[in-house]
């Protein structure tokens, strides 16, 4: 991204859409924007639904699932979507606070599950999984608060069924199996939850993130096409405009016509009432010229006192009639409101582009002739030599201003834009260190670290620890003591566990993975934990549903900890692994398995992990796409604030920063009694090497001036652009006296000496005045002194610095 400017996109006529073509399945979707997105999204849900009733269907035709409950189901279902569909696509959900109706939806999924988890016993193991997956669909739509309370939720009526089914067919359940799922579904899901908290944090914060890159960006547009003082277009942005308007002469030949204005001795305003009475003089010059030229017209400010005015009209008469609207609104403006006695003119220059002219020779005859209006007598419009002529000699009219013409309405003048705080760079309750609250603090510390990379890494993994430790435990405590695993197999699975998972603990904590390209370890301890799942899942059919719902919980933590590519990977594996799990079951003799039963587990089982990896790619993208929207965000900013204290030209700090600074200098001095002085620059006959050589050499000038001043001064010395060809310069820790003097005296002497490169005939000198800051004095006395100092090295002859009095 460019310091200079920000591109806008914009559309061609040729090539703009077309905005009556019809949104593609409009019949379906609809043709609102926003309802559109509803559909879309309640469609994405009602893709698992159909999925179910397949399996439905299934399992009704081999007589796995009685017909009627199987019908009962599906018409359940598409009366309950079909309703959802209705009033989302008709467009009567946006009359509300929530239209996509997600608390409606996460009601339907909990119910029918609940029914599927009653009535059909294939279904009650698969019931963890797909609440697992109903979670992962609903992450970064709900916030962790409602997500565990849709846990909390779902627990309870698993706890509901499971009583109906031991009073009513205890025959038809096994309770020790049921009594631990209801336990791991209550313990798996709010650590579900936790994780569905990051995700909504991740949606929340690139929403507010891309929120806040928007309107950086357009300040950061605002700031590198506006002057900062009048808040007119500033030079730079005047260049592209007038190349456009080039190109579209040349493309239809329309004309147009530019200004050069002057406002009449500027310099006295500013040395006779001071520099603020001169900002104000020029802002309120600008605010009058805005409303004054036509809609059409662009004014911009184009240095110093100068202004350049663009004027796409037919022809030249056209254009002088507005600056004689101009010139009379000038005269009528009661400018004693800025000083007494204050009046103010303006000298201009009017050239009428040529076809086949460059711009450079355009604005060369637009300043020729408004120093032939400067030597005429000031306050009038002269007209440039024509483009076809070669000669200077030429004489051309002048125009006196005539009666205005009526002046059309034009928008109020733009106000300035400050840039605001990005929310994002501001830490947040979650992304600060805790605070010190004793031993707490010292254990957190201890724990998770300091650094707050490291306390995410390790609060991830603590996650994931506690996941593992209540397996350990309902291992040790529960699934061996009941026979429900092998006891070689559990005792194995709980010191592998153990020592994986503190492994990577120690690996995390210690900073041994910092500069890895997976810090976390987080691909390889999910393949670790899918692979734990199944070796468990063929040694202890009980155990199966939790299980499986366990992975669902580890595809889960993809979501907020890998990378979209790792998703991939991790979701093929753990289909992969099921898959093997099928193939291996499928080896071993027909009695000991029903086919049909164990190829609808493992197919619901595949799609639920493919869903849940669609989700976590999907989460894991927006992360990405947040961390390098963060990138552009902060380089945005950046900019925006470099060019909040820099001067565009000069790259040198700007009055509004250097104002600042004196302040801070001050503050230190009286502090600290360090002495400070300000020393106050202005180039000498600089009016005349813009009239003689054009703006291009003077910019020239500035910018080598500030080079130099770069190298001959002090590194403590701070150097500023005060307006135009004033400079001010802040001397810390400089004593009163000829000590001042020496810095200024330097940078004098060695740009006296020094040649612009290209234009050896360009004489260059400064005058300067140099105050030493008292400290029961004000800032504003002090750049009085030195203002006054410096008007005396002006009168004394020029190319000299005198200390204030």
């Amino acid at each position: 991204m460019s310091k200079d400017s920000v591109t806008v996109p914009s559309f061609h006529p040729a090539v703009a859409p077309d905005v009556t073509k019809q949104p593609r399945m409009s019949w379906l979707l609809g043709h609102r924007p926003a309802v559109r997105v509803a559909v879309q999204d309640v469609l994405s849900a009602i893709v698992a639904y159909v999925v179910g009733s397949i399996l439905l269907c299934i399992g009704g035709a081999h007589g796995i699932i009685p017909v009627w409950i199987s019908v009962s189901l599906i018409s359940a279902y598409i009366v309950c979507w079909g309703t959802v569909y209705v009033l989302v696509r008709s467009g009567w959900s946006q009359r509300l606070a929530d239209p996509h109706l997600t608390f409606v939806r996460v009601f339907i999924d909990l119910g029918a599950m609940t029914l599927a988890h009653a009535l059909v016993p294939i279904v009650r193991g698969a019931t963890l999984q797909l609440l697992c997956a109903m979670m992962a669909f609903y992450m970064g739509r709900l916030n962790q608060r409602q997500i565990l309370g849709t846990s909390f939720m779902a627990v309870c009526l698993m706890l509901a069924t499971l009583l109906g089914l031991w009073l009513t067919q205890p025959e038809h359940i096994t309770l020790s199996v049921e009594i631990l799922n209801l336990v791991m579904c209550s313990v798996l899901l709010p650590i579900a939850g936790f994780v569905g908290g990051e995700v909504y944090r991740i949606y929340q914060r690139s929403a507010a993130q891309r929120d806040q890159l928007q309107l950086t960006l357009t300040q950061l547009n605002h700031l590198s096409t506006r002057d900062s003082l009048t808040d007119l277009a500033n030079r730079r942005h005047m260049l592209t405009l007038l190349d456009e308007e080039i190109r579209r002469q040349r493309r239809n030949g329309q004309t147009f016509c530019i200004g050069l204005l002057d406002i009449d001795l500027f310099k006295l305003v500013n040395d006779t009432h001071g520099h603020p009475v001169g900002d104000q003089v020029l802002k309120g010059f600008a605010n009058l010229a805005t409303r004054s030229i036509g809609a059409a017209d662009t004014l911009a400010r184009w240095g110093g006192e100068e202004f350049l005015l663009l004027l796409p009209v037919d022809n030249l008469d056209q254009a002088h009639d507005a600056l004689t609207q101009l010139h009379e609104a000038v005269r009528r403006h009661d400018w004693t409101q800025y000083a007494p006695d204050l009046q103010l003119t303006f000298s201009a220059g009017l050239a009428e582009h040529d076809q086949h002219e460059p711009l450079d020779a355009l604005l060369e005859r637009a300043d020729r002739a408004l120093y032939r209006a400067k030597q005429l007598g000031r306050d009038r419009t002269e007209l440039a030599i024509p483009a076809t002529s070669h000669t200077d000699d030429v004489p051309m009219p002048s125009f006196e201003p005539a009666a205005p013409r009526p002046c059309p309405d034009a928008p109020p003048p733009r106000t300035s834009t400050r840039i605001a705080h990005p929310a994002w760079a501001a830490p947040t309750l979650d992304d600060a260190p805790p605070s010190n609250t004793g031993w707490l603090y010292n254990l957190s510390t201890i724990v998770m670290g300091h650094h707050l990379d490291m306390r995410d890494r390790v609060r991830l993994m603590l996650a994931a620890m506690l996941g593992f430790g209540f397996w350990v435990i309902t291992l040790h405590l529960y699934a061996i003591p009941q026979g429900l695993m092998p006891a070689e197999l559990g005792y194995f699975m709980i010191a592998y566990m153990v020592l994986s998972t503190l492994g990577c603990y120690a690996l995390i904590r210690s900073g041994v993975t910092r500069a890895w390209r997976d810090p976390q370890i987080a691909q390889g301890q999910l393949i670790n934990a899918c692979l734990i799942g199944v070796v468990c899942y063929l040694h202890a059919p009980a155990l199966r549903a939790v299980l499986l719902q366990s992975m669902c919980v580890v595809l889960i933590f993809g979501m907020v900890s890998l990378r979209p590519r790792q998703t991939r990977v991790v979701g093929i594996t753990a289909i992969a692994l099921m898959m093997g799990v099928l193939l291996w079951q499928l080896a071993l003799p027909p009695a000991n398995i029903n086919l049909t039963s164990e190829g609808m587990k493992v197919a619901l089982a595949c799609f639920i992990f493919l869903q849940i990896s669609v989700f976590s790619y999907n989460a894991s993208r927006l992360r990405s796409l947040m961390l390098r929207e963060r990138g552009v965000l902060t380089k945005a900013v950046e900019t925006v604030q470099d060019l909040l204290v820099h001067d565009t030209l000069t790259g040198l700090y700007n009055r509004t920063h250097l104002m600042s600074l004196l302040e801070r200098e001050r503050q230190r001095a009286i502090c600290s009694q360090r002495p400070f002085c300000v020393a106050m620059i202005d180039l000498d006959h600089f009016k005349r090497i813009n009239d003689s050589h054009g703006h291009q050499v003077g910019d020239a000038v500035l910018i080598e001036f500030a080079q130099l001043s770069r190298d001959v001064l002090r590194d403590i010395d701070v150097m500023g652009r005060w307006g135009g060809e004033e400079f001010l310069v802040i001397l810390p820790d400089t004593e009163p006296g000829p000590q001042c003097l020496m810095g200024p005296e330097r940078l004098r002497e060695r740009f006296a000496s020094h040649t612009l490169p290209g234009h050896p005939g360009v004489h260059m000198s400064f005058s300067c005045g140099v105050a030493d800051f008292r400290p029961d004095d004000t800032l504003a006395h002090t750049l009085q002194r030195a203002d006054q100092a410096l008007y005396a090295a002006k009168n004394a002859g020029r190319n000299r610095c005198m200390l204030a009095h």
